[in-house]
């Protein structure tokens, strides 16, 4: 309990700036060592680190993508680790296609598929091609072409599911999410728009 809180702590003071995974391995296993813990044979390390990563970028990268117009995502991985990801590469699907609620990346883990924001333009421009729906690929590809345990959910709707659990475990109303922080240049112009 001491190294999780001590990671997620130092994850914290490095999201101001850009978390750097070597530094961040150094760390897990120092406080792993200096709470008693046994180190992370590096092959673990490196998965948890890049995993961890990836899963965080994905959940900022679907709400961008989310607010842009464009109305097509595809599915992307320049070096394809699984067969799953080998298939998906490539895609193109509606961004409302329930397909995206159980294949946006990452799928496994050390998944480096990430998901593009595409307008009809850039579609006829590439001779891309929309596939009709996410349901009829997948039986396409067949059963078997599903994501890891564990992953089968967008990072986002992942965490909202979590909550969902606790607030019921706990039996308590759940905490509606709130609009995001805006950042101000001066003191002046938060007063400003406070109409202070």
């Amino acid at each position: 309990i001491n190294t999780l809180s001590n990671i997620k702590q130092y994850i914290t003071t490095q999201l101001s700036e850009t978390v750097n995974p070597v530094e961040l391995k150094e760390a897990i296993q120092a406080f792993a060592v200096s709470n008693g813990d046994s180190p992370l044979s590096p092959s673990h390390l490196q998965t948890v680190v890049t995993t961890n990563l990836q899963t965080a970028f994905s959940a900022g990268q679907y709400e961008i993508l989310n607010s842009s117009p464009n109305e097509y995502w595809q599915y992307f991985n320049s070096d394809p680790q699984t067969e799953l990801c080998r298939e998906l590469s490539g895609i193109v699907l509606k961004k409302s296609d329930p397909f995206w609620d159980s294949y946006f990346p990452p799928n496994h883990f050390n998944c480096h598929s990430t998901v593009l924001s595409l307008d009809i333009n850039t579609i006829k421009e590439e001779g891309l091609t929309v596939s009709r729906s996410g349901s009829e690929l997948i039986k396409q590809l067949g059963e078997d072409f599903k994501p890891a345990d564990g992953f089968n959910v967008t990072p986002n709707k992942a965490l909202d599911k979590w909550l969902d659990s606790k607030c019921k475990e706990f039996d308590i109303d759940k905490v509606e999410k709130s609009a995001p922080v805006t950042k101000h240049k001066s003191e002046e112009e938060f007063l400003k728009s406070k109409g202070d």
